[in-house]
Order: C-alpha cells, then sequence, then structure tokens
C-alpha cells in the first residue's frame, strides 16, 4: 500500500514541476552535446581571467588578503573547495558546477517570471530559448563571474515581482540585499545596485527598522567590510581596482591608438598598463588622470574608441567557440564551429539591439518590474563600452531578461487577440 502512496505522490510531483524537470533535462543534454561537438574535457584554452579568478580564491582561503580585483564574494564562491585542502584543479572543477546551477537555476527563474503573464507551455518555451544560447553555454565551462552574476540577478527579479505583486516588504528586503552583495561578485554592479536602492528608497525609509532589513544593512556590511579591507591592504575605499586598470588598458589605450592613427592590439599594447606595473593606488590615480586628460584633449578620440567598444562587443561571437581546437581529429569540428560561431555572433547582434530597443521602450512605457529589468539591460550594454576584444561575454549576461522583455512586448501588441490564450 505504501509504494502505491509513494508513487501516487511522485507523480504529482512531476505534474506540478514537469516543465522544470523538462528543462533540466534539455539543459543537462545540451550541455553534454556542446561539450561533444568541442571536446571541452581535452581543451587547455588560455584564460587569464580565469586565473585572475582562482589567484582572489587562493588569496581568500590561504592567504586570508584579498584581491585587487576580484571581490571576497566570487572568491568565497569559486575557492570553496580549498577551505577543504583541495588542489586548483578542484576549484575549476567545482566552479564547473556550480556555474551549471546558476545556469540552469537562471532557466528556471526565468520561466517562473514569463509564467506571472504567459501560460506554462509558453513560458516553458521561452524558457528554453535560453538553453540554446551558444554565449552563455560557453561562459559555463569557464571560471568566471558572468554566469553566477546573471543567476543572482534573476534571483532579484524573481523577488522584486514577487513584491510587485504582493507588496510584502520581505520580497524587496530579500532582492536588495542580492542586489548590493552581487557587487561583491561583479565588481561593475556598483551603481546599478546604487541606482535599484535610489528607486525603492522612499519604501526602504519606511521599514527601516523591519526585521527584514536586517538583510539589507548585511549586505551593505559586506561591501563595507570589502572596501575597508581593500584600502587596508592597498589604499583605497574601493570594491575593486579592476575599473580604472580596464579603462586604461581598452578604452583609454584604443583612443591613443586613434589619436596616433595606429592599430589597437590587446595583446601587443604599448600604451596599456601591465598588472604588475605599479601599486592599485597608483593604477587607479594613473588611470583616473589620463581619463581626464584625455576628455580635455582627446575628446572625438575617446568618443570613437567607446562606440567602437560597444560595435564590437555587439557584433562579436563567443570568442571560447573560436579558440577551441580539433583534439580527436574529427571531420564535423570545424564545420561545427563555423555554425556555432556564427550563431552566437547573430544572437548577440539580435538579441542586443531588441534588447536596448525595447529596454528603451519599456523604460517609459513599461510598469515598475519591466522598467527595472530595462535599466539593468541598458546599464551592461551602456556600460560594456569601457572594454573589448572579450567576444559576445559582456552582453550575454542580458539576453535571459531580454527575451522576457520579447515576449511581453509581443503580447501586448502583437498577439492581443490571442493574449487571453497566451496568457494565464
Amino acid at each position: 500500500m505504501a509504494i502505491f502512496v509513494y508513487m501516487a505522490a511522485m507523480k504529482q510531483i512531476f505534474l506540478k514541476f514537469k516543465f522544470d524537470i523538462a528543462l533540466i533535462v534539455i539543459a543537462l543534454l545540451w550541455l553534454y552535446v556542446f561539450d561533444f561537438l568541442f571536446q571541452i574535457s581535452t581543451q587547455s584554452i588560455g584564460c587569464p581571467d580565469c586565473n585572475s579568478y582562482l589567484s582572489a580564491a587562493k588569496n581568500l582561503y590561504q592567504l586570508h588578503i584579498g584581491n585587487q580585483y576580484r571581490p571576497m564574494g566570487i572568491a568565497a564562491i569559486n575557492g570553496f573547495p580549498l577551505l577543504f585542502g583541495f588542489s586548483d584543479d578542484a576549484v575549476f572543477a567545482f566552479g564547473y558546477y556550480v556555474n551549471i546551477g546558476c545556469w540552469i537555476g537562471t532557466t528556471l527563474v526565468i520561466f517562473e517570471l514569463s509564467k506571472t503573464y504567459l501560460k506554462p507551455k509558453i513560458a516553458f518555451l521561452v524558457a528554453l530559448v535560453l538553453i540554446f544560447f551558444i554565449g552563455n553555454t560557453t561562459l559555463v565551462f569557464q571560471l568566471m563571474s558572468e554566469t553566477v552574476f546573471m543567476f543572482a540577478i534573476a534571483v532579484v527579479f524573481y523577488f522584486l515581482f514577487k513584491y510587485f505583486k504582493n507588496n510584502n516588504f520581505s520580497s524587496l528586503a530579500i532582492a536588495l540585499s542580492i542586489m548590493i552583495f552581487a557587487m561583491l561578485i561583479k565588481p561593475g554592479a556598483l551603481f546599478l545596485a546604487i541606482i535599484v536602492s535610489l528607486f525603492f528608497v522612499k519604501v526602504l525609509i519606511r521599514n527601516y527598522g523591519s526585521r527584514w532589513m536586517a538583510l539589507v544593512y548585511g549586505a551593505v556590511l559586506l561591501v563595507m567590510v570589502q572596501c575597508a579591507g581593500i584600502k587596508y591592504q592597498f589604499g583605497n575605499f574601493t570594491i575593486s581596482y579592476i575599473d580604472g586598470l580596464t579603462y586604461y588598458n581598452y578604452l583609454g589605450s584604443k583612443a591613443k591608438c586613434m589619436k596616433e592613427d595606429e592599430i589597437f592590439n590587446q595583446q601587443n599594447n604599448p600604451y596599456g598598463m601591465p598588472h604588475f606595473s605599479a601599486l592599485p593606488s597608483e593604477q587607479k590615480k594613473i588611470a583616473v588622470e589620463d581619463l581626464k586628460f584625455q576628455l580635455q584633449t582627446n575628446t572625438v578620440n575617446l568618443a570613437r574608441a567607446y562606440a567602437d567598444d560597444v560595435y564590437g562587443n555587439t557584433t562579436s561571437g563567443s570568442s571560447y567557440v573560436l579558440e577551441c581546437e580539433n583534439k580527436w581529429n574529427t571531420t564535423y569540428f570545424e564545420t561545427s564551429k563555423f555554425v556555432f560561431y556564427s550563431a552566437s555572433q547573430w544572437q548577440n547582434i539580435f538579441f542586443t539591439i531588441i534588447g536596448f530597443l525595447l529596454s528603451i521602450w519599456y523604460f517609459f512605457k513599461g510598469n515598475q518590474q519591466f522598467r527595472l529589468i530595462a535599466i539593468f539591460v541598458i546599464y551592461t550594454i551602456v556600460s560594456s563600452g569601457i572594454s573589448c576584444d572579450q567576444g559576445d561575454r559582456f552582453h550575454v549576461i542580458t539576453f535571459p531578461f531580454v527575451l522576457l522583455l520579447i515576449a511581453k512586448f509581443l503580447v501586448e501588441n502583437f498577439f492581443k487577440r490571442h493574449a487571453a490564450r497566451l496568457q494565464t
């Protein structure tokens, strides 16, 4: 008798979560196919950024110090195996599984958010599209922050949607605490977190004594600890020095190259500033002074370099696919490489342009939830201009949210006659 009760219960669970289960299975199968086609397990692709994340993790767990470029949030996540004495290889392996969890988690959250204005079957199709974004898939195999950050932002919007639906302050507090903590995953989220927090400043003031505010205060405290640690270790009260170094080595250097009529080359950059060329505090000072100087004396080329960076970040495909080598000498490898890189390139072009245009639309025309999504998409695309030559890496984190905007726009403007059948 007990076995039948158990089977009935399992059937109910399956029926309730059938779409979620299907998305998980399809995602894992897709990863397997991608791994097989590009022989990921045999690749030895050099990744300087990956090594910097490993270095930050080792600093935190082994040396108990900070890293000037990668904050303690992502270092704590990636370096968890080091707590138990595991090797560097274990960190990369653990990061891979963390990325899988965050990538699939993002897919499931997008499915849940889509269901707020679409029927489950249609929401399932929206989430299904996310799985097959080439750029997002390749990031799963790399020890970087984008996939973890993307999941964090998805969870932020999940709780923001709940807040706007139920007006429950606990949901807002959870969302803002994760948004603030996201700065310790990706320092570039600093101004985004400030903008989102200011969006709710009146609500926060009214609820400053709520027990749920402990989450927000706790997240702010962690950011302060990060900044204080960097000041003690390197000299400046800041989350990270990555912004100054990135500006100087990419946007600033490219503007100088344009002024001198030279071709910018990331690997052979005569105007670059190597990581070891000066103390982090000096690097920041040099970068700030250079920005001021170029704004005054090289404004046109700085603007040209910025526009060129955004254009390159919009029209490039997955650099990871390009770097894969045919280790097994298979006959289909080069064809697969061409097809997948081209697909990633067109995905980037389409979803960046459509995402930017729809974000402008919903910034002015949308409700509060979609206005905040629009702010995130615009902020990410606009801020990507500080760097270049990274393939589609900067923009792919917006794609899950662009899907939400596209689905919303189509329902509201093109499928009005069928809206009752598409919406819940």
